[in-house]
């Protein structure tokens, strides 16, 4: 075949409240992808981020004109997006256990991972494609910058890997987008 299957591991955290007490138990399954190689395994890992000049002047313009400001960070990001390249991982022992694999088996990933290279610049290519069609226009000047007007106001969003920092001229508008966001 000539390629070879990447390994990865469980990581696995406790969230806690200010009193201390457990509220929520996460896993999440990271690739190792230091072990992939180039032109093998990707051939990209660029992912752009919001400019600071461009984030003060979101900024700006929102206090300027008593816009609202939210901040929010897009769950599950880079388990979202396909793959340009065949990527195989061989699954821990207890994971290969509970899908009845045997020993030499391994997957096929069909989409983006944590801790795989390319997994950034790919979110953030299907991201701006979805921005596209939800209407809004990238900066020339900042591809982590985004902006829709139309009648019922105006909306400017700023990226930074997967947290978006969004200025909107009404409660209205910036509804309908993360109405349109949970599509994505």
């Amino acid at each position: 075949m000539g390629k070879r299957a990447i390994t990865g591991r469980m990581v696995l955290a406790i969230k806690r409240n200010k009193k201390g007490y457990i509220t929520k138990l996460k896993a999440r399954f990271v690739a190792h992808g230091f072990r992939q190689q180039f032109g093998r395994d990707y051939h990209s890992t660029y992912a752009p981020v919001v400019h600071k000049p461009s984030l003060r002047t979101l900024l700006s313009i929102a206090v300027h004109n008593r816009w609202l400001l939210k901040q929010f960070d897009v769950k599950g990001a880079f388990l979202l997006s396909d793959l340009e390249y065949q990527v195989f991982l061989r699954p821990p022992k207890e994971v290969a256990k509970m899908l009845n694999m045997k020993d030499d088996e391994v997957m096929e990933l069909q989409k983006t991972l944590y801790g795989l290279k390319q997994s950034a610049y790919r979110w953030h290519h299907d991201f701006t494609a979805e921005m596209s069609r939800l209407g809004f226009t990238q900066s020339d000047e900042d591809k982590c910058l985004f902006r829709r007007s139309d009648k019922r106001g105006t909306l400017i969003v700023g990226v930074h890997v997967d947290d978006c920092v969004v200025a909107a001229s009404n409660q209205k508008v910036f509804d309908k987008m993360m109405r349109d966001f949970k599509t994505l």
